[in-house]
């Protein structure tokens, strides 16, 4: 979702990452109640991924809220040439 924002509907790359952010919350929570009631969700390895990837996150959104817009764009970009 972050490629397309800025460049098909204008946001600047802090509010894309935002966005993106928000639709990748609403889909896991709603994904983790369906998979939960079908007892398919294992707790224990969810929480030993999810509590350091939400520090990670907590870090990385501190870097971009202090870091100029081209720079986030370069950092992307770069992540979606290795991927």
């Amino acid at each position: 979702i972050f490629p397309l924002l800025p460049n098909l509907i204008g946001f600047t790359p802090h509010q894309a990452v935002a966005t993106s952010l928000a639709s990748v919350f609403m889909v896991t929570f709603l994904n983790t109640i369906a998979f939960s009631r079908e007892k398919l969700v294992n707790w224990h390895t969810g929480i030993l991924l999810g509590v350091p990837s939400g520090i990670m996150a907590f870090f990385a959104g501190a870097w971009a809220a202090g870091t100029a817009e081209f720079f986030i764009r370069v950092f992307f970009l770069f992540i979606l040439i290795i991927l």
